[in-house]
């Protein structure tokens, strides 16, 4: 299932007020801005509603109104939450409405079995589509829970778990949380685990592609740390060979930023080969990487997303990355009182098919205040 539209609002009508709108999300998605715009504020309101959906967090005062495309039937999804009341929900399923529920827990919801609409009342503090879940009686529900489930998130200007050991033992092995984006560590070995031919292989194929020669990635202890640490085992981590150095380079001898790009890749080939759909977003992406690297990198992470049916929404500042991305993929953040207003392809065509004539790359389509209102109103 893939987002196709999304809008949120927060503490409607008061000081700390926050709102976007109108945007709308394909299999490759840019979001772009100046600095203050809202670009990672957009990219947590998304990934804020994949977590409420899996009950991992309650959040004070969201609203979010989206669609979705689910093998060409549509789904909107509507909910209010305030105080953590939830204050309306509503489901509607290619123009049907499926669910309905007020503010008391008190609504309505669409009985396959029965084939009719039945009345339920459930707790204020949890969303409806959450606690009716059933596969025989609403399967319609749970293309929304399968996409929150499916949704990854990359903040690509941390660490992204340089400053993480891992440290396993013999009782057995800890389930693997992909979601938690800093255990790279157990990621990298489940994947070794489930793909011993291919994981490892697509990893370092995908590394030589941005620029890093690598001739093995592995998981091994890690030399040279104190005895008596206060934890349960030897730690471990990850280290790469580079064809043309003779030693391991560890993780925690690693550039910054190629350990970010070596744990971004392992974590979305890891998404690709164990789930044949999904929603991976990335904030600040090519941070820390040259020209050179910054732009092969999108170039691995679009091909990726255009050959699976993996949706990919990026955010960045990086010149590199914008010049990498075609304008079709872009969303165009200005800030406005309370929130921020997305320009796109299809909401300001003109506008996009102006600047192509002036030649310029795709960054001067904000380094030039192209999108500046004052622009817009000369229009």
């Amino acid at each position: 299932m893939r987002l196709q539209e999304f809008e949120y609002r927060e503490y409607v009508g008061q000081p700390e007020e926050w709102r976007i709108s109108g945007l709308k999300l394909g299999s490759v998605n840019l979001i772009v801005g100046e600095n203050a715009t809202g670009k990672t504020r957009t990219l947590n309101t998304i990934h804020s509603m994949a977590k409420m959906l899996l009950r991992k967090q309650v959040f004070p005062e969201p609203h979010w109104i989206t669609s979705f495309e689910d093998n060409g039937i549509k789904l909107e999804y509507d909910v209010k939450i305030d105080e953590g009341t939830v204050h309306h929900e509503k489901l509607v399923v290619d123009g049907t409405k499926t669910l309905h529920r007020d503010k008391d827990g008190t609504g309505t919801i669409r009985a396959d079995e029965e084939g009719k609409h039945i009345k339920f009342k459930v707790p204020t503090s949890e969303p409806a589509v959450l606690t009716k879940r059933d596969l025989v009686q609403h399967p319609f529900l749970e293309p929304l829970y399968t996409w929150a489930d499916s949704v990854l998130y990359y903040p690509f200007s941390s660490p992204m778990g340089k400053d993480y050991l891992g440290v396993f033992l013999e009782s057995g092995e800890a389930k693997v949380d992909p979601s938690n984006f800093q255990a790279v560590i157990g990621i990298f070995r489940d994947g070794v685990k489930k793909f011993p031919k291919q994981f490892e292989s697509d990893v370092m194929a995908d590394m030589k592609r941005i620029g890093y020669d690598l001739t093995e990635v592995a998981v091994g202890l890690v030399p040279g740390l104190p005895s008596g640490l206060p934890i349960p085992g030897p730690a471990q981590a990850l280290y790469a060979r580079e064809r043309d150095l003779k030693g391991k380079t560890w993780q925690t001898k690693m550039s910054q930023g190629m350990f970010r790009a070596l744990s971004l890749i392992i974590q979305t080939v890891y998404a690709e080969l164990t789930s044949d759909s999904g929603c991976v977003i990335i904030d600040d992406i090519g941070e820390g990487l040259d020209y050179d690297r910054s732009t092969k990198l999108i170039r691995v992470l679009m091909d990726r997303a255009e050959k699976s049916k993996v949706q990919l929404i990026m955010a960045t500042n990086d010149r590199f990355v914008m010049n990498a991305v075609p304008l079709e993929a872009w969303s165009c953040l200005r800030r406005t009182p309370g929130g921020c207003e997305v320009l796109n392809h299809q909401n300001s065509k003109d506008l996009f098919d102006e600047f192509r004539l002036t030649g310029l790359n795709n960054f001067d389509f904000l380094a030039t205040k192209f999108l500046s209102t004052e622009n817009q109103d000369d229009e």
